[in-house]
């Protein structure tokens, strides 16, 4: 089978998640025979819209020079550009006679004009479309609010727009595509001039009295994605949560749930029990200090702890919280360096995963229970359907993660570890990715 992937890029100049389980989950297709490609937007240069090949490990790469923006974390402050025609879209038939893929499998609309997905159509190329974020229907893609909630009403153009307005500048978007910021978004520095502007632009955000404006590109923004995934055969979930709300606002769109993986994991039973007072738990958090990430849901229910005097050990790892005050247990740690999630969540008696917002996956969780260690995650995760019950609390509930976590010495008891069907090898993942293929692929 001919498979042409669309993604955000290759490593080390993308990374991340959903370029991980793409580079991996191509690797794999190679290795089982099949030919793969790649399309993915580069860099903006002078000139008209065109497409560089290239190989990359086997793989036959196709990047896009002057693609549409990328839309990056607190949404798009100028939507025209995003919806721009493509004044070369002979660049992208090209592609797809060169290639001539059987089906496209697409991680990320960002950045690939419209008429790629039209020609592909027009072409009788299936498109299946995973579920990393929420780009097809909120511009923030992660469907929460300039106040750091959920988006209970869904996108309208207005809303999006007020969400949106402290989002990232047409300029500021290219710098970040380009080669040069790359190469140095690493850096300590660059790290830290890039936490001072998320705490900037969350502060401004989370300010609910300032005039907020009304503009008819954002409604164009939210309608040029409809029009994309109008072309999409099927939708592949990567959790039932994904799911429900793709079918919400996609309900003629068939799917597929096929939760994903990564390389590196394998099968661990859960660590002997050791019988400890509650103070004696030590747990580890993974990811950043805004909101929808449920840090302060975190925060406040380790001080509803040390109000019952119990002072469990939390370790805090993100490359955030210059602004968080000394807290009695809480460890700030850092980053965590890459290959080194999977041996660090071994030291600890489970892992916390306060989401606020409709978290698509959540790879922490899977990593921690394929370890043989305990999640302690709200019913926001889209990984808590591998959670038992009595480790789920309700989101934005600190007094309900409190319960949970008081409850944890008895409930890790219950403990089983990861359900032994889940297709953890990337090999048994490809496989289910393969039949759902199969049902809209037409071989002649």
């Amino acid at each position: 089978m001919r498979i042409l992937h669309v993604s955000l890029g290759l490593p080390p100049l993308r990374t991340g998640g959903l370029t991980r389980y793409a580079t991996e989950l191509m690797l794999e297709q190679l290795r089982e025979g099949n030919e793969v490609g790649l399309l993915y937007p580069g860099e903006f240069l002078p000139g008209h819209t065109r497409v560089l090949r290239g190989t990359w490990r086997g793989i036959a790469t196709f990047r896009v020079i002057n693609p549409l923006p990328v839309a990056l974390t607190f949404g798009v402050a100028e939507p025209e550009p995003f919806t721009l025609d493509c004044d070369s879209p002979a660049a992208y038939s090209g592609v797809l006679s060169d290639f001539a893929p059987d089906v496209i499998h697409v991680h990320s609309f960002m950045g690939v004009h419209r008429e790629f997905f039209d020609i592909a159509s027009d072409s009788d190329i299936p498109i299946v479309f995973t579920t990393h974020d929420y780009y097809p229907i909120c511009p923030r893609s992660n469907l929460v609010n300039y106040a750091g909630r959920l988006c209970a009403d869904g996108p309208d153009g207005s809303r999006c727009l007020a969400c949106c307005e402290d989002g990232m500048t047409l300029r500021k978007s290219i710098i970040m595509q380009s080669k040069s910021y790359s190469l140095l978004k690493d850096f300590s520095f660059t790290r830290r001039l890039r936490a001072c502007v998320k705490r900037k632009m969350t502060c401004e955000s989370s300010d609910s009295s300032k005039p907020r404006t009304v503009d008819a590109n954002c409604f164009n923004l939210l309608s040029y994605n409809i029009s994309i995934m109008d072309r999409v055969s099927m939708v592949l979930c990567n959790s039932p949560i994904s799911g429900q709300v793709y079918s919400h606002y996609y309900p003629k769109l068939k799917q597929a749930l096929i939760p994903i993986t990564h390389d590196g994991l394998s099968f661990n039973s859960p660590a002997s029990i050791s019988n400890k007072d509650a103070s004696d738990f030590c747990f580890a958090y993974l990811g950043g200090d805004r909101r929808y990430k449920g840090f302060m849901t975190l925060i406040d229910a380790i001080s509803s702890l040390h109000e019952i005097n119990l002072y469990p050990t939390f370790d805090i790892y993100g490359a955030e919280y210059e602004t968080l005050p000394e807290v009695r247990g809480v460890r700030k740690c850092g980053l965590l360096p890459g290959g080194s999630v999977l041996p660090t969540l071994k030291n600890y008696d489970a892992v916390i995963v306060p989401s606020l917002w409709l978290e698509t996956f959540g790879f922490v969780v899977l990593e921690a229970l394929s370890s043989g260690i305990p999640v302690i995650c709200s019913d926001k995760v889209g990984a808590s359907f591998l959670v038992q019950p009595q480790f789920i609390f309700n989101a934005d509930d600190s007094f309900d993660l409190t319960r949970r976590i008081l409850e944890f010495p008895e409930a890790r008891k219950q403990f089983s570890g990861l359900r032994p069907d889940y297709p953890l090898s990337m090999s048994d993942h490809a496989r289910l990715v393969a039949d759902a293929y199969g049902q809209v692929v037409r071989i002649q």
